[in-house]
């Protein structure tokens, strides 16, 4: 009983402190989404594509029908932070330079995506396709 006391003794102290990068006070932002769980998505609802625009929830299409997820509506930098999570160096210059950039991405070994890209109303816009 006494080496057991000892040991709870020895423990560090588990506080866990709280920094911040900013310079100034910033505020705390959470992703409402995420690319893998929305790619994790189209795989296991058999969806055809999923579309991704600032202003509303992403839209899961599914037989042709589009169903749109319920959460909450997408803001301009966080499509942004999605198109990056799947871009690599050369489509994003390429989407940098034309506007538009379309290429395959391999989700994990479950499926290959075709990404289509482009900028609507100033905004980028996102559909994903499942190829197989």
């Amino acid at each position: 009983m006494e080496a057991r006391k000892q040991s709870e003794d020895q423990r560090p102290n588990k506080e866990i402190l709280s920094v911040s990068i900013c310079e100034k006070p910033c505020q705390t932002r959470i992703m409402p989404y995420s690319m893998p769980d929305l790619m994790q998505l189209i795989v296991s609802e058999r969806a055809e594509a999923l579309h991704v625009y600032s202003g509303a929830a992403p839209v899961l299409e599914v037989k042709r029908a589009l169903h749109r997820l319920e959460g909450p509506a997408l803001k301009p930098g966080e499509v942004d932070e999605l198109f990056r999570a799947l871009v690599g160096p050369d489509n994003l210059s390429e989407f940098v330079e034309a506007g538009i950039v379309s290429f395959d991405f391999h989700f994990e070994d479950a499926a290959v995506f075709q990404v289509m890209v482009f900028r609507d109303d100033g905004h980028i816009r996102l559909e994903i396709r499942r190829f197989r």
